[in-house]
Order: C-alpha cells, then sequence, then structure tokens
C-alpha cells in the first residue's frame, strides 16, 4: 500500500502542474492505469480524484485517452454506489461516441458491461440481460478472455435476480471457465462468488461454503477489498442460514465495519441488512430496527433499490415477530406493489408472499393467506430456493387446515419437516419451536394475545 501511495502522490504532483502537451500524456494514462487499480481495490474516491486531476488536462491529450478517463470514472462511481449517476453517464458516452467504440473494442466492451451492471443494480434485471447478452454473443465468437468473464459474471447476477436461477448458474459456471482460461484472477473471484450464491438457494453448504471461502482467498491476494467484502457476506448468510447465529452476526459486524472503512455505500448497505437479519433471528428487535434505519433511503418510497426494499421488508419481520400482524400487513401489502413494479420474478416478492400469508392467517384471513402461500411456494420453486420454499410449506399447511383441507395440510406438513430434515433450519432464541418453523409461538398478555413491540422513533 506504500507503494502505491507513492505512486498517487507522484501522479498528483505531475498532474497539477502544467506541462506541455508531449509530456502530459504519460501521466495521465498513468493516472487512468492506476485508478482501475484502486478501483479494484475498494478505493474509489482515491481513483475519482486521479481522474479529476487527469479530466483537467483534456485538451492536452487524445480524444481516445479523454474516453478512456470516462470510463475508468464509470467504474469508480458504480463502486461508490452511484449507479443511476454511472448508467447514465454510460449510456451518455455510448451514444454520443460511436466512432470511439469501434477503434477501441475492449473499452467499449466493459463499458457495456458498466451499463448492464448498474441497470440490474438499480433492479432493471429485464434491460440487464438484454444488454449483457448481445455483448456476449459476440464474445463467443472471439476465444475467451477477462471482458468475456467479466460480462459473463454480470449476466450470472442479472439473471439471478431476473428470477431464472437455472441461467445464472449455468453462466455462473460459464464465467468461472472463462475466468481459468484467460487467467484473470478478479473474476473468477466475483464468478465463484455468484456460483456460491446459486448454491446458498439449493442449500448445498459445503460447495457454497468453499466457493465462499475460495472466492475470499483470491479476492484478499489480490487486495480487492470490496469483492472481499461480498464474499465475507456471503459466509454470514451461510452461517445464517445453518443456524450459526452468533457466527453470523460476528461475521456481518466485521463486513459493517469494512464497508464503512471502504465507504463503499451497497456494500455498507447490504452488511447492515445481514446484522439485521440475524439481529431479528436472535430476537434483538429493537437493534434489528435501528440497524435496518441505517440503511442509506429505506424510507423514501420512491427508491426501488434491492437495499431500500430488503430494509422495509425486515421492518415489517420485525412487526410479524413481535405479534403486530395488522402493522406487518400493511407494511408487506406496500412493498410488494413496489417490488412487483420493478422485480415481479424477484427473490423479494418470494418472501413477501410468504409473509402477507402469515399476516392473514393470524388476521383470521384464512382463504387468503391459503392463495397467497401457494403463489408464493410456486414462485420459490421457480426461482430454485430450496429454504424459502421449506419455510412457506408451514404456512401453507396451517391454511390449508384453516380452509378445511386437512389432508392437503398434512402433506405441507410432511414437505415441511422432510424439507427441515434436509437443510437444517435456522435455530433461534426466540422459541424453540422456530428452530422447525412449523410453529410460531409469541409472548401473550395476560388476555391471551400477543403483544406488539414498540419500534424506535428512527425506524
Amino acid at each position: 500500500m506504500n507503494e502505491t501511495s507513492a505512486r498517487i502522490t507522484a501522479l498528483k504532483a505531475l498532474l497539477s502542474k502544467e506541462p506541455s502537451e508531449e509530456s502530459i500524456q504519460p501521466p495521465v494514462e498513468a493516472a487512468i492505469a492506476l485508478a482501475e487499480e484502486l478501483v479494484r481495490a475498494g478505493d474509489a474516491k482515491g481513483a475519482l480524484d486521479l481522474l479529476e486531476l487527469a479530466q483537467r488536462h483534456a485538451e492536452q491529450v487524445p480524444t481516445d485517452t479523454v474516453f478512456k478517463i470516462a470510463v475508468a470514472r464509470v467504474a469508480a462511481l458504480m463502486v461508490t454506489g452511484l449507479h443511476a449517476e454511472a448508467l447514465e453517464t454510460a449510456s451518455r458516452l455510448t451514444r454520443d461516441s460511436q466512432l470511439l467504440l469501434a477503434r477501441n473494442p475492449e473499452v467499449a466492451g466493459r463499458l457495456v458491461v458498466f451499463e448492464g451492471s448498474c441497470l440490474w443494480m438499480l433492479n432493471r434485471a429485464e434491460d440487464s440481460v438484454r444488454v449483457l447478452s448481445q455483448l456476449r454473443e459476440r464474445l463467443l465468437m472471439q476465444r475467451d478472455s477477462a471482458l468475456l468473464a467479466f460480462c459473463t459474471t454480470q449476466l450470472s447476477a442479472a439473471h439471478w435476480l431476473a428470477g431464472d436461477s437455472g441461467s445464472s448458474a449455468e453462466l455462473a459456471l460459464d464465467a468461472l471457465v472463462s475466468a481459468r482460461r484467460s487467467g484473470e484472477k478478479y473474476f473468477l473471484g466475483q464468478a465463484l462468488t455468484n456460483y456460491c450464491r446459486i448454491q446458498r438457494l439449493a442449500c448445498r453448504w459445503a460447495e457454497a461454503t468453499q466457493a465462499a471461502e475460495e472466492s475470499l482467498r483470491v479476492h484478499e491476494e489480490l487486495g480487492a477489498r470490496h469483492q472481499a467484502n461480498h464474499a465475507r457476506r456471503s459466509m454470514a448468510l451461510i452461517h445464517w442460514k445453518r443456524g450459526r447465529l452468533e457466527d453470523a452476526l460476528e461475521a456481518s459486524e466485521c463486513c459493517v465495519d469494512e464497508a464503512a472503512s471502504l465507504q463503499a455505500l451497497v456494500h455498507h448497505s447490504m452488511a447492515l441488512l445481514i446484522r439485521a437479519l440475524v439481529l431479528i433471528h436472535m430476537g434483538r428487535f429493537q437493534e434489528a430496527a435501528a440497524t435496518c434505519s441505517e440503511v442509506p433511503g429505506w424510507s423514501v418510497h420512491h427508491n426501488e433499490s434491492r437495499a431500500a426494499l430488503l430494509a422495509a421488508e425486515y421492518l415489517g419481520d420485525i412487526f410479524l415477530e413481535q405479534g403486530d400482524a395488522r402493522s406487518a400487513e400493511c407494511q408487506f401489502t406496500e412493498l410488494c406493489t413496489r417490488a412487483l413494479a420493478v422485480a415481479p420474478k424477484s427473490d423479494i416478492v418470494a418472501e413477501l408472499r410468504r409473509r402477507l400469508a402469515e399476516c392473514y392467517y393470524l388476521l383470521g384471513r384464512h382463504g387468503e393467506a391459503y392463495a397467497e402461500a401457494k403463489a408464493g411456494l410456486e414462485h420459490c420453486r421457480e426461482l430454485g430456493d430450496r429454504y424459502e420454499e421449506a419455510a412457506t410449506y408451514r404456512i401453507l399447511a396451517l391454511s390449508a387446515a384453516a380452509v378445511g383441507k386437512p389432508d392437503e395440510a398434512k402433506k405441507w406438513f410432511d414437505e415441511a419437516c422432510s424439507g427441515q430434515s434436509d437443510h437444517r433450519a435456522r435455530r433461534s432464541n426466540r422459541s424453540p419451536s422456530r428452530d422447525c418453523t412449523v410453529l410460531r409461538l409469541r409472548p401473550r398478555s395476560r388476555r391471551g394475545r400477543p403483544q406488539p413491540g414498540s419500534l424506535p422513533a428512527a425506524a
């Protein structure tokens, strides 16, 4: 890092001067290369500062170099979490720089991948799939390359967000192959993280853990701190799903601190959400609500980012876990409308259907609970999310029994118990019964009604 700091200091000194047109080109090119290294290492702010100094010499360097500065800036904006600004910049460059793009196919390809990446990060998964698929078809006619690995990795993520876990899994494996053949370890680490996510959906814990650990090792060797943070979050989720709540909390808090130090908005938001999720399942509702309230933009209704939607979902969970089904139902209904508008096939919608079914059941609206649970189960199966599927069986069985279908209820209870046996449901300090997610118990008042908890003012 001392060597990198020395390079930054030297380049800033050179770029701050007013050298001749002949002598400024090498420092500008070096600044672009160093900025790209800093982006991979997670220092987006340092990269943006360098690029800003390089941009001051735009009139003294070739147009191609100015274009490279702009593309490097898009990458830095993405890492900082400013996806809307990055997408607008990438789209403008694509629209206004056709001749430059034709002369620089590699840079042009990276720009397309950046655009596709921003689209799925903004919950526009179908648009992302369209953009990235077109580029990948062209790249497949050439030999394996780092660009193909990059494109395929992002396309895998876009398919996952669009609800197509089958295509996402295939592309994750393709990305692994391309990254290995091209010798590009950075994208190999990203592909491993994607592969871990697919294995988590199928509750294949050993494979998921191995992929996450390998991804973490690769990124730590490269000094890619923001991607290493992503791999650690994957480990935290695996711990949570396997019921190892203390390990999950420790891992998530490590991710929160690291992401904050990196000033990585998206990584910080997602780490906070994992911490909140674990706290909910430890029964520490006040801390969970306070953590959700730290997620940027969670309370802004027009913010349809994944982080904002998940924060609102977990706050609804807190109402539900404390027995306030009516408040939870209002929260989930409004949130489901937002999620359906931007990502109708996503895992968030599947989770919300199951949660709404639970609310309806507790409110005595058993017919609605049964219908919503059936829809949620079908959605989980389409996603290949075995964990959420097992959780949905419980409420489906309860609501089937309530609407007079005891035989069907028994079938779903059998499925639930079988699923728990296969996948090891999470453990919780809230209630021993919650270990099997078959029966929900809540604290009750003297009159026998659930006692809703209160949320802090910040939430």
